[in-house]
């Protein structure tokens, strides 16, 4: 049977859709250059600790936001295409509004799906759901020569060092053997609207050893 123009017209549509919401997923993740100049994606957003890897958290959330609405701290949203496609609404760590507790499992006791996997409170505080990094250019202290520590002050692992810079002034140092990706650092940093300190996502999640 032939399609009349407004059936072209609507799967024309319905196709070019499909392709820019793909277009806007792609661009949702991030790229970063190597040094020895190859490109490699950026794994974005950070999962929260108990999430294995990428492939195994996506693969089991239902995005049900049970364990968004149950986070004390709401550092857990839901997110949009950062996931891709299929991972709509899947929750995802945002350090712009919170942190992750230290002391907290809340999420992976309420997660029914085991796409949270369920550890113990101290495999949950040596778990490295991700690694700060530090940009010395937009720093108050580099930038605009004024005393900062919040990053330092409160880092729950002591993974940030204060180290000498110009005359009484100090400069973070992040300790990436420390460091557990909770985001405390990157939600206190007083620069706007790019933070001086922020969390890079583990694509799988480690074991952080003293």
């Amino acid at each position: 049977m032939n399609k009349g123009p407004e059936d072209v017209s609507r799967r024309n549509f319905v196709k070019t859709a499909a392709v820019g919401a793909g277009a806007v997923a792609g661009l949702m993740i991030p790229s970063k250059l190597l040094s020895d100049g190859q490109l490699v994606e950026e794994t974005r957003p950070v999962m929260p600790p108990g999430a294995i890897s990428l492939h195994h958290f996506t693969a089991k959330c239902t995005a049900c936001q049970l364990c968004v609405s149950s986070c004390p701290t709401h550092v857990l949203q839901p997110s949009f295409f950062e996931y891709g496609m299929s991972g709509v609404f899947q929750p995802k760590m945002d350090f712009t509004r919170s942190f992750c507790k230290y002391d907290c499992r809340r999420c992976m006791e309420v997660c029914p799906t085991g796409a949270i996997h369920k550890l113990n409170l101290s495999e949950k505080q040596m778990t490295r759901i991700g690694l700060a990094v530090f940009e010395k250019n937009l720093c108050l202290v580099a930038a605009e020569q004024k005393p900062c520590a919040k990053c330092a002050e409160h880092c729950p692992v002591k993974a940030i060092e204060l180290l000498p810079y110009l005359g009484d002034l100090k400069l973070p140092k992040v300790h990436e053997n420390l460091c557990n990706g909770c985001g405390a650092c990157e939600y206190y940093c007083p620069v706007r609207p790019d933070r001086a300190i922020s969390v890079e996502a583990y694509p799988v999640q480690m074991k952080m050893f003293n």
